[in-house]
């Protein structure tokens, strides 16, 4: 008896691995791929000096990585693939957020279905997280002059499983939402 319930222990661990590789396999949706892309950086058109700025590096640093520019777009309703910036009733309603609720600093990154919101609270919290986003990329600013930009034929999100915000840490789920939000 034992014997059995042996084999059958190592058929279930052989086919689990089979099972979630699926899964685990499935990409996060791809930004730029072999230097095109089809997505565009979305602004309201209320958006601030500093979101502005987010969206020129965001571009710029895509460009830089991957060689494909990705086009600033002023309108809330873009209906394209987007990665959106800054605070408008759009982002607040994918979040899940109240922005006046927000901590200094306080960022957002979020992936909804294909599209990627960054955002936080205002004056800098979309500035960073535009920053976090491009960490995650491999982009290292270590001084005015001194960085390390990868470059990579593919660009894309990270999966996020876990929901979390925060300032300097992550701090709890968003609520609801289209997706997962994280944070540095």
């Amino acid at each position: 008896m034992l014997l059995v319930k042996g084999k059958v222990m190592k058929w279930k661990l052989m086919i689990l691995p089979a099972l979630l590789l699926p899964v685990l396999a499935a990409a996060a949706p791809k930004l730029v791929e072999t230097g095109r892309s089809d997505y565009a950086i979305v602004l309201p058109q209320s958006a601030i000096l500093p979101e502005e700025t987010a969206a020129k590096e965001l571009q710029s640093m895509l460009k830089r990585i991957s060689g494909a520019e990705l086009p600033i777009v002023r309108d809330e309703t873009y209906a394209g693939k987007a990665i959106l910036l800054g605070r408008s009733d759009r982002t607040a309603q994918l979040l899940g957020v109240d922005f006046r609720e927000l901590r200094p600093d306080e960022i957002l990154l979020k992936q909804c279905g294909d599209d990627l919101v960054l955002s936080g609270d205002r004056p800098r919290g979309t500035l960073y997280a535009v920053y976090e986003f491009l960490e995650e990329l491999g982009v290292r600013r270590w001084t005015f002059r001194d960085e390390e930009i990868p470059h990579l034929a593919t660009a894309g999100m990270r999966r996020r499983s876990k929901g979390a915000t925060g300032s300097a840490a992550p701090t709890g789920p968003m609520g609801p939402g289209c997706g997962s939000t994280a944070t540095t």
